[in-house]
């Protein structure tokens, strides 16, 4: 009868309201406190993941992407992060550059939606959002504060979240 029914089996989501941060360098480093874990209920289903980063960067050239962890081994979604050419580094978002220097109180709210359809697991599944920088240093990001993080009624703090959606078809 030609009844294709896209349902979402269940929805998990993790949301932080207060400040986290890491040290972005030369190896792709985890953002603490931001993943969520889901346990699919098929190894064909899809995963969608959205999330709502609000960071500020003191850093030189970073670039962040959402990745996939599976009993501790950590790959890409297919598809999810840019091409490879030449000695640039593909990420998901980049190149986030100097939103710490830029003399004002801001920090960036990005938007971000992935459809995870490669996963071919009912393992647990961890997406979690990691930072890279092309050189060492004290190169910080924080999520949920603003750039001097001064305390006035002009300086905010922020949530972000990360969802992971199971979608059974």
């Amino acid at each position: 009868s030609g009844n294709n029914l896209t349902r979402i089996g269940q929805i998990v989501e993790t949301k932080i309201t207060d400040i986290k941060s890491v040290n972005a360098g030369t190896t792709w480093s985890d953002m603490p406190g931001f993943s969520v874990t889901i346990t699919p209920s098929s190894a064909s289903s899809k995963i969608l993941v959205k999330a709502m980063i609000n960071f500020v960067n003191r850093t030189n050239h970073t670039g962040a992407r959402l990745v996939r962890s599976v009993g501790g081994t950590v790959t890409v979604p297919t598809g999810w992060v840019g091409d490879a050419s030449g000695s640039r580094t593909q990420s998901s978002l980049g190149n986030i550059f100097n939103l710490w220097y830029d003399g004002n109180d801001s920090n960036a709210a990005i938007p971000f939606e992935m459809i995870d359809d490669s996963h071919n697991t009912t393992s647990a599944i961890t997406y979690k959002l990691q930072f890279f920088c092309y050189q060492n240093g004290s190169y910080i990001v924080y999520l949920n504060r603003p750039t001097s993080d001064a305390d006035g009624a002009y300086t905010y703090r922020a949530v972000s979240s990360i969802i992971a959606m199971e979608i059974l078809q």
